[in-house]
């Protein structure tokens, strides 16, 4: 993946440990301890992947099943809780179960993180209004950072907008920390 980069090979009591410097839109701490950005990159890939399956999972007959079984909880949930449908479908990633055992909904990751990272954008894009035409060339800043590693652009639109110091506050609220086991 041409946006991960790996640094920090060390020798401690005859293990290796790998440290991530970057991933993404992720930046590792230089003691490997924490990813800064991590909740923010996890939502940006997220929006990528409910943005995807819109597109293009439904000219897969394989899934076709399960799609259907999924849109039609999703329209059965919007209109028993009168909550508008797009909002259901941010939300509901898949539908496990059956009729006579009832099914059960799973969630699409990050669902929190997501709202902020959503927020963030549509801010940045109502106090840039001049610099893009639309609310979606500020999530597509943020996409291609994710995609391709180059958070310069992102990181100038933030300090601009928010003050000196806004980007790396961000990313620190974004943080978590690595995971070892993948």
């Amino acid at each position: 993946m041409k946006g991960v980069q790996y640094i920090t090979l060390r020798n401690e009591d005859e293990s290796v440990s790998v440290n991530i410097r970057r991933s993404g839109f992720s930046i590792g701490t230089k003691d490997g301890k924490r990813l800064l950005f991590h909740k923010l990159n996890e939502s940006v890939i997220t929006e990528l992947e409910i943005r995807f399956e819109k597109a293009y999972m439904a000219e897969w007959s394989e899934l076709a099943i399960e799609l259907k079984a999924r849109d039609e909880y999703i329209e059965q949930v919007s209109r028993r809780g009168n909550v508008p449908i797009e909002r259901v479908r941010k939300t509901v990633a898949g539908v496990k179960g059956n009729e006579s055992m009832g099914y059960k909904w799973v969630s699409y990751p990050y669902h929190e993180e997501r709202q902020q990272f959503n927020s963030l954008v549509d801010e940045l894009y109502e106090k840039n209004k001049d610099d893009f035409e639309s609310r979606e060339d500020v999530f597509k800043l943020f996409a291609e950072a994710t995609m391709v590693g180059r958070l310069l652009p992102v990181a100038r639109l933030i300090e601009k907008t928010f003050g000196k110091g806004s980007f790396r506050m961000i990313g620190e609220r974004s943080a978590n920390k690595p995971d070892r086991a993948g």
